[in-house]
């Protein structure tokens, strides 16, 4: 499948590519199938391990009071699995 895959992005490159030496920016939407690939590999490998967020309201998560205004910072674990904590 990774072949068919490369094979396939490189088909749809040469054919938006044609006879130019470099995609132009006109181009990108073209690159449909590109783009897909894309956006998997960084659903599944983020360039950014954690993310830190403010809850604006009092949320309960897992049975654990969160309190107003405190800073909840993600932290993503291989394949998307991750655990939330709370710092005040």
């Amino acid at each position: 499948m990774v072949v068919a895959g490369w094979l396939r992005m490189q088909e749809e490159v040469d054919a938006v590519m044609m006879s130019k030496s470099f995609i132009e920016y006109k181009d990108l939407n073209k690159l449909k199938y590109c783009g897909q690939v894309f956006k998997e590999t960084l659903r599944l490998y983020p360039p950014a391990p954690a993310t830190a967020r403010e809850n604006l309201d009092d949320i309960i998560v897992d049975g654990f009071h969160i309190p107003a205004h405190s800073w909840i910072v993600v932290i993503l674990l291989l394949y998307w699995s991750c655990f939330v904590a709370a710092v005040e």
